[in-house]
């Protein structure tokens, strides 16, 4: 069950669930009431890893997005040290589900006799995740796996709706982030916003490879997340009745045509 093969499914119920705990945890007062949660958090990011590993960046995803909204919302104060706290905690789960990880597969290659099938399967190690930075031709290297991340996930946002919405949700996200930032005085919503944009890179370096479109589980859930904000602000509460009106009207539409395609 650890590696079930197409578990797309399967591994968003449980990034959820690592989510919804990490959250639960982050609503605590002290480390005493919330360590349970996080250790929840991470067997369930440990399991959707197991699905398909990718879903470990949409967990790193989920945590930056939750302290951005957590903060916006005036849920939580994003002081300096509230901030870098659960960052560092967030940084040792996502360690806890690598090396869990790595357990669970040297206990599969035992228990099913994969030892004479291991250098036939490909098996990306530390040291080939780090290629790109030992010398001049590597960091080259990533300088072209920077341009064709550009390229895929941002300007074919002209010929792709799908990156198109997603492009339309990272402008947004980044205005929203410039905005409460001046707002509230507090920097940590771009550097927030900025961790969220190199988290979907995370996944390139790792490969040392393009992502392709099929692992990139951050793209439908990041451009639900700037629609929903999107659909907020012109729809909120705050707003005119007439604007509310409008507002509803154009968001249906957009939902309209984006469902249609």
């Amino acid at each position: 069950m650890y590696y079930y093969h197409d578990g797309s499914d399967l591994a968003y119920v449980l990034t959820g669930m690592a989510l919804l705990c990490f959250l639960e945890a982050l609503d605590k007062q002290t480390l005493r009431q919330s360590w349970s949660f996080y250790v929840w958090s991470m067997l369930f990011a440990w399991m959707a890893a197991g699905c398909y590993e990718s879903f470990l960046i949409l967990y790193i995803l989920g945590i930056l997005i939750l302290l951005f909204l957590g903060g916006m919302t005036g849920r939580y104060q994003l002081s300096t040290a509230y901030v870098c706290k659960h960052l560092g905690i967030g940084a040792m789960l996502c360690v806890g589900v690598v090396g869990l990880r790595s357990v669970m597969v040297s206990l599969l290659t035992v228990v099913f006799r994969l030892q004479e099938v291991q250098g036939m399967l490909p098996v990306r190690s530390l040291s080939e995740m780090l290629v790109l930075f030992r010398n001049s031709e590597g960091l080259r290297a990533l300088y072209m796996l920077m341009k064709r991340f550009w390229l895929v996930y941002h300007v074919n946002a002209i010929v792709y709706l799908p990156v198109t919405v997603f492009e339309f949700s990272t402008l947004f996200i980044f205005a929203l982030s410039v905005y409460l930032a001046v707002k509230k005085k507090n920097v940590w919503y771009p550097v927030l916003f900025g961790g969220m944009m190199l988290t979907t890179f995370l996944l390139t370096v790792a490969e040392a490879r393009l992502t392709s479109y099929r692992s990139c589980q951050f793209l439908p859930f990041f451009a639900a997340l700037g629609c929903l904000l999107f659909y907020g602000r012109i729809c909120g509460k705050e707003q005119k009745r007439a604007a509310n009106r409008w507002g509803r009207y154009l968001a249906c539409a957009l939902a309209v045509i984006l469902i249609y395609n």
